[in-house]
């Protein structure tokens, strides 16, 4: 029984990791559909990200209390990011909040970050850098400047770069599987949130 569950475990992992490594190979479309597919790719990353990511809190596993995605800032996914509402996180139903500012994030495990001004941007970071919130963006150099991964665009693919410090300053443990797809980053000098 219990190399029955080991190997449905690994074959798990394995098929995710594949997904995964299929959304960073999948190129871009062209013109209208562009914006519906980059959104479509980068819920799903979120959603893999999630799976890959260790929270600090083991009396939340098994929790009934949903895992709980966010916003900040002005929705790009639309109903993009509302169709992984369906899916769990060790169990946990996903539940998708919009928040308009920072202000606002009261329980959130992973809060996506829309706008790319750097000063409010390092401002929401700080505010939230002493909670287990796993913190991801699309703006440039978001991973540098303290976030905890940044998506970027490499030859017309969606690629991301993880910030290990951050991650490990919020207590969270990024997998091994997940940090060998990304491209580490430091805080560029000045920017980390500590």
């Amino acid at each position: 029984m219990k190399i029955q569950k080991t190997i449905s475990m690994i074959s798990r992992n394995i098929t995710t990791v594949c997904l995964l490594v299929c959304l960073l190979l999948f190129p871009h479309e062209t013109a209208g559909a562009q914006d519906n597919l980059e959104y479509r790719i980068k819920a799903a990353f979120l959603y893999n990200f999630a799976k890959f990511v260790e929270w600090p809190n083991p009396d939340d596993k098994g929790s009934s209390a949903p895992f709980v995605i966010g916003v900040l800032g002005d929705d790009p996914f639309g109903p993009e990011l509302d169709a992984i509402e369906q899916k769990t996180i060790n169990g946990r139903r996903i539940s998708i909040k919009r928040f308009g500012t920072i202000d606002d994030v009261s329980v959130c495990h992973l809060l996506f970050f829309s706008f790319e001004e750097p000063e409010k941007m390092k401002k929401a970071l700080r505010k939230i850098s002493n909670q287990t919130i796993l913190t991801v963006g699309e703006a440039e150099g978001f991973a540098q400047t303290g976030g905890m991964i940044g998506f970027v665009e490499k030859e017309n693919k969606i690629r991301f770069e993880i910030n290990r410090a951050a991650a490990a300053s919020a207590g969270l443990t990024i997998s091994s599987k997940l940090l060998k797809l990304a491209v580490i980053v430091e805080a560029e000098e000045g920017n980390a949130l500590q």
